[in-house]
């Protein structure tokens, strides 16, 4: 990583702390360019799934093991149309980034299968 140092050790608060100097030294309004500001970003963002999934407890890391196992599994149902697949994955994968439970995860697609398999 060009703008960050994370090991199996780094917090998200220690993360966090790197992007606050970061973006003091980066930030467009002072004087830092907006290409290198927006890629420091997109690398914190990538760091920061990192820290935060190592930081995840076991059950909860097979939890969205089975979850991940379940959503493929529902993907190959709807063969016969590799886009809504792809798809499929694509917003379970999503909402589940974005705070969503797994049974909410769950649920979307059980919903988005059966409704594709009765089309």
């Amino acid at each position: 990583m060009k703008y960050f140092h994370v090991d199996s050790s780094t917090t998200v608060e220690q993360l966090k702390a790197q992007y606050r100097e970061q973006s003091k030294r980066l930030h467009p309004d002072r004087g830092g360019k907006q290409e290198e500001f927006v890629a420091m970003t997109e690398e914190f963002k990538e760091a920061l799934r990192f820290v935060s999934t190592k930081s995840a407890s076991p059950d909860e890391q097979l939890s969205a093991f089975y979850l991940l196992r379940k959503i493929t599994r529902y993907a190959r149902l709807v063969r016969s149309n590799p886009m809504v697949s792809l798809g499929i994955l694509a917003v379970g994968g999503i909402l589940l980034a974005n705070g969503s439970t797994l049974g909410e995860v769950e649920s979307f697609i059980s919903k988005a299968v059966d409704s594709h398999e009765k089309e």
